[in-house]
Order: C-alpha cells, then sequence, then structure tokens
C-alpha cells in the first residue's frame, strides 16, 4: 500500500507539474465548457414566458447549469482513449510494459493532476458564490460531504470506463469512434442535455440504472438536495456496481489483448 501511495504521489505531482506547464490549453479546456451555459439560457428564457418548469424555477436552473459546467470538468475523464490508441498503434506501450505498475495508473493520475489544477482556478468562485444570494441553496454539511464523494466515484467511473473502451485498440482501430458513439448515448441519459427530472418517466427511470447518471446528474441531484437520503444510497449502489464491473471488464481485456500485442513503429 505505501508503495501505491508513493507512487501515486509521485505521479500525481508530475502530471500537475505538466499540467501548470499548458495553462493556456488548459484556460481552452475551461472555456470549452460553457455549453452548459447556453442551454441555461434557454431554459431561463423557457421560466420566464411561462413560469417554473415541473417545479423548476430560476435558481434552479442556474444552480443546476452552473453545478454541470463544474461537475462536467471534474468527473469526465479526457484523452485518455486516444491516448491508449497511441500507444498501442506506435509501439509506445512497450516502453511502459517495462515498468512494474499498470499503465492505467500513469493515466488515472495524470487526470488527477489536471483536475487538481482545475481546482485552484475553481475555488475562487465557489468563494464568490458564498457572497450571492445563490448561498441559500448550497447543501448542508451532509449533503457536501456526499456530493464529494459522489463527484470522486463518478470520477473514477469515467476513468474505468475509457479504459475498458480502450482497450478495444488491441483489435481493431475504431475504439476512439465505437466509444464516441457510447459517449453520445451518455450525454442524454447523464443530464448535460437537459435535467433528468424534466425526461418523460420511461427515460428517467432507464437513466438510472445507466452508468452516465453517476458521471453527471447524480452529483448535481445531491448538490441541489432534490434526492431523499434513500435514492442517494441507491445511486451510489448503482455507481459501485459500474466501477466494479467496467474494472473487471479492463482488467480482463488488458490481460487478453497484451497477449497479442505486437510492437510497431518506433
Amino acid at each position: 500500500m505505501s508503495k501505491f501511495v508513493k507512487l501515486y504521489r509521485g505521479l500525481a505531482r508530475a502530471s500537475f507539474a505538466s499540467a501548470m506547464t499548458y495553462r493556456a490549453h488548459m484556460l481552452l479546456w475551461i472555456l470549452s465548457s460553457i455549453s452548459p451555459l447556453v442551454m441555461m439560457a434557454v431554459w431561463l428564457t423557457i421560466v420566464s414566458e411561462a413560469g417554473p418548469v415541473a417545479g423548476w424555477n430560476r435558481s434552479d436552473f442556474i444552480i443546476y447549469y452552473v453545478g454541470l459546467m463544474v461537475i462536467d470538468r471534474l468527473t469526465v475523464a479526457y484523452q485518455i482513449i486516444l491516448q491508449w490508441d497511441q500507444d498501442i498503434r506506435s509501439g509506445e506501450l512497450s516502453a511502459k510494459l517495462l515498468k512494474p505498475v499498470d499503465p492505467f495508473h500513469y493515466h488515472l493520475c495524470e487526470q488527477i493532476g489536471w483536475k487538481g489544477l482545475f481546482l485552484l482556478v475553481i475555488i475562487p468562485v465557489v468563494i464568490i458564490l458564498q457572497l450571492t444570494p445563490l448561498r441559500n441553496h448550497l447543501p448542508d454539511i451532509n449533503h457536501l460531504a456526499v456530493f464529494v464523494i459522489s463527484v470522486i466515484a463518478g470520477f473514477l467511473l469515467s476513468v474505468v470506463m475509457n479504459s475498458a473502451f480502450a482497450m478495444i485498440s488491441f483489435w481493431s482501430t475504431q475504439s476512439l469512434n465505437l466509444y464516441s458513439f457510447w459517449y453520445g448515448i451518455g450525454q442524454f441519459f447523464s443530464g448535460f442535455v437537459a435535467p433528468l427530472a424534466l425526461l418523460p418517466l420511461q427515460v428517467r427511470n432507464l437513466a438510472y440504472f445507466l452508468p452516465f447518471r453517476s458521471i453527471i446528474s447524480l452529483p448535481i441531484e445531491i448538490l441541489q438536495n432534490k434526492i431523499a437520503w434513500p435514492n442517494i444510497g441507491i445511486g451510489m449502489g448503482v455507481t459501485l456496481f459500474w466501477i466494479v464491473f467496467f474494472w473487471c471488464l479492463y482488467r480482463w481485456a488488458w490481460r487478453t489483448g497484451v497477449k497479442h500485442y505486437e510492437a510497431v513503429g518506433a
């Protein structure tokens, strides 16, 4: 255990330093997340003209989409499939196979480094929110603690899900396209397009048991205090199930794929 603690501390520190080196890239990465604000503007226009939608008022939509913009940056894992695909196709994976740990840990720590830098940017924003009327809608300490846990769990789920799909690269060049299709489905069922509470009942019930809700909607629901404690437990249970499922799938595909791996390129 102490070995992995030292490993993660060192890798996360190196990834954070790398993220600091590319601060301009971080700025562009943050600016690319403004699409939820566009959707928020649409819903606010509807509320101003027709009144609350299914009980959701202006404050609800503002908190939801501002939370969505932040949580999407914190939970969604980026570039993992692309990096795996490049390593396998170029033969660079061979160098990583010589190291004593699974390459998964390097990708995870790289994501942690970028998330850490983003937190440095977002913390001042949270402090400023304490000075606005929105502070009255922030969660109590119990919901805040569960919210943090749900964000961490959503991030882990995103990483293992990306890693499982990345293993397709051992057999096909279409791993990125397949995941893009899967991710496109997830945009709808995760609550990114619209709050799940406003979707038809059948769609909402299906979304509750798919992995996508755990990455986006569940943390926001906890943040807004729009979910009862028993349902929080069910939601976290679903998240844990998918983490274990995709982790097992990743480990099986990794062990099987690496046996067939043949290095090419430089």
